[in-house]
């Protein structure tokens, strides 16, 4: 498996092969909630392409707002004991100063980053860059020398660190819900999922890397079973 790639664990119905949940760590759950830190042109960049979808052109239809309202509800339902970061951060976040978890993904341009600025390399003009190799407006000379930011909110700061606590383990739902991984929560869905046989459940594992990334974004915009969407077909 590569570094870049995250290892994610299906609980699948073998008669049906659809998928009832998945279970996965900090790196899985980390990467759905960097989708509500997307300011709306990134999302444009990577989800379209010629009018046509980067991911492959799956979910091209629009079918509304989808999956990604689970993802902000379920950051208001998860205890704040599961967070690095204060939850105001995912649920009100500041657009021009996230970094963005979706790394390499897509990225033809350089993440900007919250707490590290760039001024021309005279250093005599008065103005800041949050994008390295910008074109000074007072001189015009490249603004590639790196300042650091003091000042900045914990919360801001620990963004590079993800959002939830390391060794956290979570259920996520086909319609992306997000609960804390339990013995109870896992009947609790069960039986919601109306599931009689336990016979037929079966495990299976899969890695995430960048083309399921973009797949997982554009399906939780567009769609209610974005685990089956993405998934089911290869499991």
């Amino acid at each position: 498996m590569a570094s870049s790639e995250i290892a994610v664990k299906f609980l699948v119905n073998r008669r049906t092969k659809a998928v009832l949940y998945m279970e996965a760590g900090k790196d899985f759950v980390d990467l759905l909630y960097s989708f509500l830190l997307l300011p709306a042109g990134t999302l444009m960049q990577l989800m379209s392409k010629d009018g046509k979808s980067r991911g492959g052109g799956r979910y091209g239809k629009n079918r509304g707002v989808g999956s990604i309202c689970n993802l902000y509800n379920s950051v208001e339902q998860l205890h704040d004991t599961t967070f690095l970061v204060s939850k105001s951060t995912l649920l009100h976040p500041q657009p021009a100063s996230n970094r963005l978890l979706l790394e390499g993904v897509g990225k033809t341009e350089p993440i900007i980053s919250a707490n590290i600025m760039y001024q021309c390399t005279t250093s005599r003009c008065h103005t800041v860059t949050a994008l390295s190799g910008s074109r000074c407006p007072e001189c015009g000379y490249s603004m590639s020398r790196q300042l650091s930011v003091v000042g900045q909110s914990p919360e801001v700061a620990d963004n590079s660190k993800g959002f939830v606590k390391e060794g956290s383990s979570f259920i996520i739902t086909d319609d992306l819900s997000i609960l804390p991984l339990s013995t109870i929560e896992s009947i609790v869905l069960l039986n919601k999922l109306k599931v009689q046989n336990m016979a037929d459940l079966e495990s299976s594992s899969a890695t995430v890397g960048s083309k399921e990334a973009l797949l997982l974004l554009e399906a939780a915009f567009t769609s209610k079973t974005v685990l089956n969407d993405v998934f089911a077909h290869n499991l």
